[in-house]
């Protein structure tokens, strides 16, 4: 459980499930507003997790993307050191 502003309680998994269904729901209208034609079987969803995670933490999140709308076959989860390592080595220095 979690505490939200005014100290009312709510369920961890609920908050990243809406916070990732608001991303989620935002990349879809930028695609639209493009015109690309994009679905939602074209879109893979890289979300990052702390190294540190246990397997548990990690199903958690996996949870949280699937109930959000994203379909396992969709959904990539990548360790934040690894994605810092990947987005270093595209930046020009």
């Amino acid at each position: 459980m979690l505490k939200d502003n005014t100290g009312k309680e709510v369920q961890a998994l609920h908050v990243f499930v809406v916070v990732i269904k608001h991303f989620t729901e935002r990349v879809y209208e930028l695609l639209k507003t493009q015109q690309v034609g994009t679905t939602s079987d074209d879109v893979l969803w890289t979300l990052t997790v702390p190294a540190i995670w246990s397997d548990g933490a990690k199903q958690f999140m996996r949870e949280a993307a699937s109930k959000a709308g994203i379909e396992d076959g969709n959904l990539k989860l990548v360790l934040e050191p690894e994605a810092a390592s990947c987005f270093c080595r595209e930046q020009e220095m």
